[in-house]
């Protein structure tokens, strides 16, 4: 596990880079403003880098993804998510996000359980959604 919550960090440099074992981040409550690559990252699970100011993420590379919080950040629009059963939570409230939801990503995600969208500006997503809801 890798704990570097509450630190007032900008950036990870390089920090997630070829760790091939690491399982669990946890840079929540900082001021990170990306998100370093994953691709290395073939064994973390569990991502937590709520409370930042990140704007975008690509998260796809991390295909053993099982929790993801992106609560309280900057966010315009959905993640690009790895498209396995493994991912199960995909916490997203209080982030600026707006416009239509792909239903076609959430659709491919089969092992989604948990998807929170709760929060600031959500009102043209979720008009998108009663507009094209998806099958239950």
């Amino acid at each position: 596990m890798l704990d570097v919550s509450f630190n007032q960090l900008r950036r990870l440099h390089g920090t997630l880079s070829n760790s091939t074992h690491l399982r669990e981040v946890n840079a929540s409550n900082n001021q990170l403003d990306q998100l370093p690559s994953l691709s290395g990252c073939s064994s973390l699970a569990i991502l937590d880098v709520s409370n930042n100011r990140i704007p975008a993420a690509n998260l796809a590379a991390a295909s053993s993804l099982q929790i993801v919080n992106l609560r309280n950040n900057a966010l315009t629009s959905l993640p690009q998510l790895p498209s396995t059963s493994e991912l199960h939570t995909v916490q997203l409230a209080f982030n600026n996000l707006c416009g239509p939801v792909s239903a076609e990503q959430l659709l491919s995600l089969p092992g989604l359980g948990v998807l929170e969208l709760s929060g600031k500006q959500m009102y043209d997503m979720c008009q998108h959604i009663r507009n094209h809801s998806l099958p239950m």
